[in-house]
């Protein structure tokens, strides 16, 4: 059984998939907790965290938006800052 056309097989090719999915998943939770940061250093808009987001994590699902957009929101109605 081969897995995604790599050449890896059985569980060798499952285990790189689960170690490449765990680097995405760290990478955008700490693009995630970042953003806070940089929407108000910036002074960013959606479009700004658009692309910032996307060079952190590369393409995101659209389950990462809806996260996405609630921080950014968060942040904008944050009365601390």
């Amino acid at each position: 059984m081969r897995w995604f056309g790599s050449g890896c097989q059985g569980l060798e090719g499952l285990v790189i998939f689960v170690q490449f999915t765990q680097r995405v998943m760290t990478t955008f939770k700490s693009a995630l907790q970042s953003l806070p940061q940089f929407v108000l250093e910036m002074d960013a808009d959606w479009c700004m965290v658009y692309d910032w987001m996307e060079d952190q994590c590369g393409p995101l699902k659209d389950y990462h938006w809806e996260e996405v957009s609630q921080v950014f929101k968060e942040t904008l109605e944050d009365s601390r800052y």
